[in-house]
């Protein structure tokens, strides 16, 4: 398999989705300001679980859209 942006940009949401899982903290808001808001416990671990998933699926390329 030839590594492409697909898989960089794949995996690297699947790092932030682990990342997010195993801390159960995710910041919500505006990038370069403070966080407006903490998602925190087990909508945290859903949020990890699902950006790993999509991580997943654009890092495999399963879903071939073009």
């Amino acid at each position: 398999m030839k590594m492409g942006w697909n898989q960089v940009w794949g995996f690297g949401l699947v790092a932030v989705g682990v990342y997010w899982f195993i801390r159960r903290h995710v910041p919500i808001g505006i990038e370069g300001r403070p966080p407006s808001f903490h998602v925190k416990g087990k909508w945290a671990v859903v949020l990890g679980i699902a950006a790993i998933i999509l991580g997943l699926v654009v890092a495999l390329e399963i879903i071939n859209v073009f």
